[in-house]
């Protein structure tokens, strides 16, 4: 039996939802196969740094629901946002004053060939509008995390709602709204108070989440339609289409006008289900459903004539990979399209116990030099200087060839 993924708090803007269960995917067999093949204890590295960021440690978290809209043009908000909300973003000089100060940018693939782009019109200045909704685990006190994340006591009111404003001199921490004993809205201010005053309102996002598996490890739900129209992409996608592009592979350009006939994309994860993985696509009819579908096919052929080409015998990444694409199933019900992975739990674990010990080999711990909390570019400049990597000049050029 399946449990609809609902939420307390949507608004209308809102275009894409991201929904994990953090204990689920960290009390997970597979994650603990693959993590203890890498070096160091990268999930409890992880969990100290969410809990540094956050304020919360993962373990006290049930579920977490992010909301948000997506990257629409100036005033050009295809559900009619608040233009005022729009206008405070235009108006601030931190984000006119772009640290390169370049308005235009250019990528050159070789000589002769050159593709020139107005990164004003490519990359317009847009209003994020983002929230958190968070299930605590039974013994959290909301109240006092709220007091704690924001660093106030008192509550404001806004309309019939009240909540804790953050006190922080920084403008992007967010303030936080009580729903009940275990269920906290964490938003900026000026979000929040925009999702307050609408409250649980209908959405197609809102609809698209109630057919996802509320007890899923992850779930994302993206309304591709609506993103196509807020970006103004629809002309782009039709050329895009049209055209050939070696950069692309064709079977993604010739289908690219589909998008804006794709409602939703959605993909729940659920590691111990029998169906691991599914993908579903909401189209507007069934004309786009039969071309998408067909598409998925032709992919699934081409995987399972590449992978036996290859020599599996012995090979756990070619063994892996010839369960996995043989047990997706493509559906095509009711101009909606699904590719579901059938695959048992257990046979899901052999895979991944099978392919872990290689992880290693890939360059997947700490020694491959990149902090990602640190500074990128001093990293590169210290591997730059290596005097391994660079001999010191000796004098003698005689070797030297260009």
């Amino acid at each position: 039996s399946t449990e609809a993924t609902t939420v307390p708090y949507m608004h209308p803007d809102f275009r894409a939802a991201i929904v994990i269960r953090p204990q689920q995917l960290l009390s997970s067999e597979l994650l603990a196969t693959v993590t203890k093949s890498l070096p160091g204890d990268p999930v409890k590295e992880m969990m100290e740094e969410m809990t540094e960021e956050l304020g919360l440690n993962p373990n006290q978290i049930d579920r977490i629901v992010l909301l948000g809209n997506s990257f629409a043009f100036q005033g050009a908000r295809a559900s009619g946002g608040d233009p005022a909300f729009d206008e405070e973003q235009i108006e601030d000089p931190a984000r006119d004053e772009d640290a390169t100060g370049v308005s235009e940018c250019e990528f050159v693939q070789d000589e002769g060939i050159g593709i020139e782009a107005d990164e004003a019109e490519l990359f317009p200045e847009q209003e994020m509008f983002v929230c958190a909704i968070v299930d605590l685990v039974e013994g959290v006190d909301t109240t006092a995390l709220a007091k704690e994340f924001t660093g106030s006591d008192q509550t404001v009111k806004h309309g019939e709602h009240t909540y804790y404003p953050q006190t922080g001199s920084e403008r992007d921490k967010p303030s936080v709204c009580v729903v009940s004993d275990s269920t906290i809205l964490v938003a900026e201010e000026d979000h929040l108070k925009k999702l307050l005053a609408i409250g649980n309102a209908q959405s197609p996002l809102a609809d698209e989440l109630k057919t996802i598996d509320n007890t899923n490890d992850l779930s994302v739900v993206i309304l591709v339609g609506n993103v196509v129209q807020d970006m103004d992409a629809e002309d782009q996608l039709d050329q895009l289409s049209s055209m050939p592009n070696p950069f692309i592979p064709p079977q993604v350009s010739q289908t690219a006008a589909l998008a804006k006939d794709i409602n939703a994309f959605t993909v729940g994860v659920n590691l111990k289900s029998d169906t691991p993985l599914q993908v579903g696509l909401a189209t507007n009819n069934s004309e786009v459903a039969d071309k998408l579908a067909g598409s998925m096919e032709e992919l699934k052929k081409m995987g399972q004539e590449a992978i036996g080409q290859q020599d599996g015998e012995g090979n756990p990444i070619v063994e892996a990979a010839t369960k996995a694409i043989n047990g997706l199933t493509i559906t095509n019900q009711n101009s909606r399209v699904g590719v579901a992975l059938k695959m048992a739990p257990a046979d899901l674990q052999a895979a991944v116990e099978s392919i872990a010990p290689l992880l290693g080999l890939l360059g997947m711990g700490s020694s491959s030099g990149f902090d990602p909390g640190g500074d990128f570019e001093e990293s590169v400049t210290v591997e730059a200087a290596d005097p391994v990597s660079v001999p010191e000049d000796d004098g003698d050029d005689s070797g030297d060839e260009d």
